[in-house]
C-alpha cells in the first residue's frame, strides 16, 4: 500500500473585491489541493454573510467519478468543465460562480463561488450540489485508441462541501483522505479496515451544532507486471539456476513497482542449439529439434537440393551422411554422421543420353542419382571413361575414343548403347 496524497481541508473566508464578485484564491491550490478552504465560516442566523470558495481543474480524475460505470475503470485525462448550477444553499444566501455559469474551464484553471447573503433558516448543515459537465479523454489499453467524451458531472460527489448554520459562531471542519491500495492490501480507518474501493463518510456531530466531516476515498491500483523473453544456443543460467530447455519463469518483488505495489515479471527462456540425430529406414530424417531449414551432406559436402527434413541416398554404395539444422531461435548444428548405402535402383525410365549417335559429346541426364557411378566400355569390355553423377545434367566427352559402338552401364539400370561417329 502507498498513500499518494492526502488533502486536509481547512477553514477561512475571502476578500470580496468592490465590484462583488469572487477572485480565485490560486496561492492556496495545487493539483494535490484542489479547494480553499475546504470549510467556510458558519452562518450565523439573521446575520450578514459572505465567503468565497476557490478551486482548481483537476488535470485527471478516475472515470469512476463521473458516475459513469463504461468509464469507470480509465483514468480521464480532463480538458475542460463547466458549471451548470450551484445549489443546496440555505434560504437567504446566494451563490454567484466565476466565471459565470456555463463557461468552460481549462484544465488547471481557476474559479470560485461566491456564498452571500442573510438567512434565518434552521440551525444546521447544508450539503450544496455543484453540477456541470466534464470533458476528456482517456486511452482503451492494447489498442492505443483515444476516446473523447463528455459527461455529466458532479463536484459534491467526489468533493463533499456544504454550508453550516449556526446559533452561534462556528466552523465545519473537514478531513479529506485520498489512499491508494495494492491488490490484497488494506487501511485501518477508524475501527474500519478498509480492503475496498470507494468513497467512506464519517460525520462527527459538535455539540455546537457543526459537524466534523471525514471522507475517505480509496482507489485499488494493480500490481505492476512485466515480460521479458532470453534467448540462447545454449543452456540458460538465470536467477541461480540452468535452464537446457524452454521454461517460463515468473518472479515477484515485494513494492518494487514504481506505485508501490509489488512487480512480477514473466521470463520466457528459449533454448536452442540441440544437436539433431538421424532416424534412418528406407529415407533419413532428421528428429529433435524440428527445424525451419536443413541441409543434407554425403561424405561431408553438402547435397544439391536436399533441403528437405528426410532426404533419400541414391548411388548403391556406402557413405556418410548427416544434417545440418537451423532451428527455430536460430541456432544452427550438425548431426552425428551415419553410414547407409544408397537406393542401388535408378530405373531405366529416368535415365536419358543424347544426341545419340554422337561425335563424342553427349549429354547424360538422370533424376536423383547424385553419387551413383556411372561405367562406359568399348566392344571388348574395356573402361574408356567412369565418373560419379553430381548433377541432373552432366556432359560426358569421348572426344579421344575412335568411332565405335560403347556401352554406359549403372548399376541397377538397364546398359545404354552409344555409338560415336567421327
Amino acid at each position: 500500500m502507498k498513500k499518494i496524497s492526502t488533502l486536509v481541508l481547512a477553514l477561512t473566508a475571502f476578500v470580496l473585491s468592490s465590484f462583488g464578485q469572487c477572485v480565485p484564491d490560486s496561492v492556496h491550490l495545487s493539483q494535490s489541493q484542489l479547494l480553499y478552504p475546504n470549510s467556510l465560516p458558519g452562518i450565523l442566523q439573521n446575520s450578514a454573510y459572505s465567503g468565497v470558495l476557490s478551486f482548481l481543474v483537476p488535470d485527471s480524475l478516475p472515470g469512476r467519478d463521473f458516475g459513469n460505470p463504461a468509464v469507470a475503470a480509465f483514468t480521464i485525462t480532463i480538458d475542460s468543465v463547466q458549471i451548470n448550477s450551484v445549489t443546496g444553499t440555505p434560504s437567504g444566501i446566494s451563490s454567484s460562480p466565476s466565471p459565470s455559469l456555463g463557461t468552460w474551464i481549462p484544465a488547471s484553471g481557476y474559479s470560485c463561488i461566491l456564498f452571500s447573503g442573510n438567512t434565518s433558516a434552521p440551525i444546521g448543515n447544508y450539503p450544496l450540489t455543484v453540477s456541470g459537465v466534464g470533458c476528456g479523454h482517456f486511452t482503451l489499453p492494447f489498442i492505443g485508441t483515444r476516446v473523447d467524451s463528455c459527461m455529466p458531472f458532479n463536484f459534491s460527489q467526489i468533493y463533499p462541501y456544504s454550508l453550516q448554520v449556526c446559533d452561534t459562531q462556528c466552523t465545519n471542519t473537514y478531513d479529506t483522505t485520498y489512499v491508494n491500495l495494492c491488490r490484497g492490501d488494506s487501511i485501518q480507518w477508524g475501527n474500519v479496515n478498509v480492503k475496498r474501493p470507494g468513497k467512506y463518510v464519517d460525520t462527527v456531530l459538535q455539540s455546537i451544532g457543526c459537524d466534523s466531516l471525514k471522507i475517505l476515498f480509496v482507489t485499488r491500483i494493480t500490481p505492476a507486471l512485466g515480460r521479458d523473453t532470453m534467448t540462447s544456443c545454449h543452456p540458460i543460467s538465470f536467477n541461480g539456476g540452468t535452464y537446457p530447455n524452454d521454461t517460463v519463469i515468473s518472479i515477484t518483488m515485494t513494492g518494487a513497482a514504481a506505485n508501490g505495489c509489488d512487480s512480477t515479471t514473466r521470463y520466457t527462456l528459449r533454448v536452442g542449439g540441440k544437436v539433431p540425430t538421424i532416424a534412418t529406414s528406407s529415407t533419413l530424417t532428421a528428429v529433435d529439434p524440428a527445424g525451419v531449414s536443413y541441409q543434407w551432406l554425403m561424405n561431408g559436402a553438402p547435397i544439391s537440393n536436399a533441403t528437405a527434413v528426410t532426404y533419400s541416398p541414391i548411388g548403391g554404395t556406402v557413405s556418410s551422411y548427416a544434417v545440418v539444422v537451423t532451428d527455430i531461435y536460430g541456432c544452427v548444428d550438425t548431426s552425428a554422421a551415419v553410414m547407409v548405402s544408397g537406393i542401388s535402383s535408378i530405373g531405366v525410365q529416368n535415365v536419358k543420353l543424347y544426341p545419340n549417335p554422337n561425335n563424342g559429346s553427349f549429354l547424360l541426364e538422370t533424376h536423383g542419382a547424385k553419387g551413383s557411378l556411372y561405367t562406359i566400355t568399348n566392344s571388348l569390355g574395356q573402361i574408356v571413361a567412369q565418373e560419379a553423377i553430381n548433377s541432373d545434367k552432366q556432359t560426358i566427352d569421348l572426344a579421344s575414343v575412335t568411332t565405335g559402338i560403347y556401352t554406359l552401364s549403372m548399376k541397377g539400370m538397364t546398359p545404354i548403347s552409344i555409338t560415336v561417329t567421327k
